[in-house]
Protein backbone atom coordinates (compact mmCIF):
# COMPACT_ATOMS: atom_id res chain seq x y z
CA UNK A 1 0.00 0.00 0.00
CA UNK A 2 1.32 3.42 -0.88
CA UNK A 3 1.25 6.45 1.34
CA UNK A 4 -1.55 7.99 -0.65
CA UNK A 5 -3.74 4.98 -0.09
CA UNK A 6 -3.01 4.98 3.64
CA UNK A 7 -3.95 8.66 3.88
CA UNK A 8 -7.22 7.91 2.14
CA UNK A 9 -8.05 5.20 4.62
CA UNK A 10 -7.62 7.71 7.42
CA UNK A 11 -4.73 6.05 9.10
CA UNK A 12 -1.73 8.17 10.03
CA UNK A 13 1.41 7.47 8.06
CA UNK A 14 4.30 5.97 10.10
CA UNK A 15 7.83 6.10 8.90
CA UNK A 16 9.99 2.95 8.80
CA UNK A 17 12.09 4.09 11.77
CA UNK A 18 9.03 4.62 13.94
CA UNK A 19 7.87 1.10 13.18
CA UNK A 20 11.29 -0.36 14.17
CA UNK A 21 11.37 1.60 17.44
CA UNK A 22 8.04 0.16 18.49
CA UNK A 23 9.32 -3.33 17.77
CA UNK A 24 12.43 -2.78 19.95
CA UNK A 25 10.72 -1.36 23.02
CA UNK A 26 11.88 -3.22 26.11
CA UNK A 27 10.35 -3.02 29.57
CA UNK A 28 12.16 -0.57 31.88
CA UNK A 29 13.10 -3.17 34.51
CA UNK A 30 14.72 -5.35 31.88
CA UNK A 31 16.62 -2.37 30.43
CA UNK A 32 17.91 -1.52 33.90
CA UNK A 33 19.05 -5.09 34.38
CA UNK A 34 20.87 -5.05 31.02
CA UNK A 35 22.56 -1.78 31.90
CA UNK A 36 23.71 -3.14 35.29
CA UNK A 37 25.10 -6.25 33.62
CA UNK A 38 26.93 -4.13 31.05
CA UNK A 39 28.40 -1.91 33.78
CA UNK A 40 29.48 -4.95 35.81
CA UNK A 41 31.11 -6.44 32.71
CA UNK A 42 32.95 -3.17 32.04
CA UNK A 43 34.21 -3.06 35.65
CA UNK A 44 35.34 -6.66 35.39
CA UNK A 45 37.20 -5.89 32.15
CA UNK A 46 38.96 -2.97 33.88
CA UNK A 47 39.90 -5.17 36.86
CA UNK A 48 41.19 -7.95 34.64
CA UNK A 49 43.17 -5.48 32.54
CA UNK A 50 44.78 -4.05 35.70
CA UNK A 51 45.47 -7.55 37.03
CA UNK A 52 47.01 -8.58 33.71
CA UNK A 53 49.32 -5.54 33.74
CA UNK A 54 50.42 -6.35 37.31
CA UNK A 55 51.05 -10.00 36.45
CA UNK A 56 53.05 -9.04 33.38
CA UNK A 57 55.16 -6.71 35.51
CA UNK A 58 55.73 -9.48 38.10
CA UNK A 59 56.60 -11.88 35.28
CA UNK A 60 59.20 -9.48 33.88
CA UNK A 61 60.70 -9.01 37.36
CA UNK A 62 60.82 -12.78 37.98
CA UNK A 63 62.32 -13.39 34.56
CA UNK A 64 64.98 -10.78 35.30
CA UNK A 65 65.82 -12.51 38.58
CA UNK A 66 66.04 -15.89 36.89
CA UNK A 67 68.31 -14.48 34.19
CA UNK A 68 70.50 -12.88 36.86
CA UNK A 69 70.69 -16.18 38.77
CA UNK A 70 71.63 -18.06 35.60
CA UNK A 71 74.36 -15.54 34.85
CA UNK A 72 75.65 -15.75 38.42
CA UNK A 73 75.67 -19.56 38.33
CA UNK A 74 77.48 -19.60 35.00
CA UNK A 75 80.01 -17.06 36.25
CA UNK A 76 80.52 -19.07 39.45
CA UNK A 77 81.21 -22.21 37.41
CA UNK A 78 83.67 -20.36 35.22
CA UNK A 79 85.46 -18.93 38.27
CA UNK A 80 85.58 -22.38 39.84
CA UNK A 81 87.10 -23.84 36.69
CA UNK A 82 89.61 -20.99 36.63
CA UNK A 83 90.69 -21.98 40.15
CA UNK A 84 89.39 -19.08 42.22
CA UNK A 85 90.48 -19.34 45.87
CA UNK A 86 88.13 -16.65 47.17
CA UNK A 87 85.04 -17.39 45.15
CA UNK A 88 82.81 -14.72 46.71
CA UNK A 89 85.26 -11.88 46.18
CA UNK A 90 86.05 -12.99 42.64
CA UNK A 91 82.34 -13.32 41.86
CA UNK A 92 81.57 -9.83 43.14
CA UNK A 93 84.44 -8.30 41.19
CA UNK A 94 83.49 -10.16 38.01
CA UNK A 95 79.85 -9.13 38.32
CA UNK A 96 80.79 -5.50 38.80
CA UNK A 97 83.05 -5.63 35.73
CA UNK A 98 80.31 -7.22 33.67
CA UNK A 99 77.89 -4.45 34.72
CA UNK A 100 80.43 -1.70 34.00
CA UNK A 101 81.20 -2.95 30.49
CA UNK A 102 80.26 0.46 28.95
CA UNK A 103 78.08 -0.74 26.09
CA UNK A 104 80.36 -3.60 25.12
CA UNK A 105 78.95 -7.09 25.21
CA UNK A 106 80.22 -8.59 28.48
CA UNK A 107 82.31 -11.71 28.07
CA UNK A 108 82.70 -13.87 31.18
CA UNK A 109 85.94 -15.67 30.27
CA UNK A 110 87.59 -12.42 29.20
CA UNK A 111 86.61 -10.75 32.49
CA UNK A 112 87.94 -13.72 34.45
CA UNK A 113 91.27 -13.61 32.61
CA UNK A 114 91.51 -9.89 33.29
CA UNK A 115 90.81 -10.55 36.99
CA UNK A 116 93.43 -13.29 37.02
CA UNK A 117 96.05 -10.87 35.64
CA UNK A 118 95.15 -7.95 37.90
CA UNK A 119 94.47 -9.90 41.11
CA UNK A 120 96.36 -13.18 41.04
CA UNK A 121 95.88 -13.69 44.78
CA UNK A 122 92.24 -14.56 44.10
CA UNK A 123 93.24 -17.58 42.02
CA UNK A 124 95.22 -20.68 42.92
CA UNK A 125 98.34 -21.75 41.12
CA UNK A 126 97.35 -25.42 41.21
CA UNK A 127 99.75 -26.39 44.04
CA UNK A 128 97.60 -25.48 47.01
CA UNK A 129 95.04 -27.87 48.35
CA UNK A 130 91.70 -26.15 48.28
CA UNK A 131 89.28 -27.55 50.82
CA UNK A 132 86.52 -25.16 49.80
CA UNK A 133 83.63 -25.03 47.41
CA UNK A 134 85.63 -25.74 44.29
CA UNK A 135 85.82 -29.51 44.65
CA UNK A 136 82.56 -31.45 44.30
CA UNK A 137 81.85 -34.06 46.93
CA UNK A 138 81.05 -37.64 46.01
CA UNK A 139 79.06 -38.33 49.16
CA UNK A 140 78.68 -37.21 52.73
CA UNK A 141 81.79 -38.01 54.70
CA UNK A 142 82.64 -37.78 58.32
CA UNK A 143 85.14 -35.06 59.23
CA UNK A 144 87.75 -37.56 60.39
CA UNK A 145 87.75 -39.41 57.06
CA UNK A 146 88.13 -36.20 55.10
CA UNK A 147 90.86 -34.93 57.41
CA UNK A 148 92.81 -38.18 57.25
CA UNK A 149 92.58 -38.29 53.45
CA UNK A 150 93.79 -34.70 53.21
CA UNK A 151 96.56 -35.44 55.70
CA UNK A 152 97.79 -38.47 53.77
CA UNK A 153 97.67 -36.53 50.50
CA UNK A 154 99.67 -33.68 52.04
CA UNK A 155 102.19 -36.13 53.52
CA UNK A 156 102.72 -37.70 50.11
CA UNK A 157 103.12 -34.30 48.49
CA UNK A 158 105.64 -33.17 51.15
CA UNK A 159 107.60 -36.43 50.75
CA UNK A 160 107.77 -36.27 46.96
CA UNK A 161 108.40 -32.55 46.50
CA UNK A 162 110.73 -31.98 49.46
CA UNK A 163 109.36 -28.42 49.57
CA UNK A 164 109.47 -26.62 52.89
CA UNK A 165 106.08 -25.04 52.13
CA UNK A 166 104.46 -28.46 51.60
CA UNK A 167 106.03 -29.77 54.82
CA UNK A 168 104.69 -26.82 56.83
CA UNK A 169 101.22 -27.29 55.36
CA UNK A 170 101.34 -30.99 56.26
CA UNK A 171 102.39 -30.22 59.84
CA UNK A 172 99.69 -27.54 60.24
CA UNK A 173 96.92 -29.88 59.05
CA UNK A 174 98.33 -32.73 61.15
CA UNK A 175 98.05 -30.64 64.32
CA UNK A 176 94.42 -29.72 63.55
CA UNK A 177 93.31 -33.26 62.61
CA UNK A 178 95.00 -35.27 65.31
Amino acid sequence: MSQDQQELNGKPVESATEMNVEAQVVPVSEAIRYRKRAQAAEQQVEQLTTQLAELEQEHRAAKGQVDQMKQETELTQQLTQAGAKDLEAALLLAQRRLQDSNGEKPDGPRVIEQLRKERPYLFGDGEDIDVGLTRPTASVRTPSQTGMQTLSRLAERARTSGSRKDMQEYMRIRRSVL
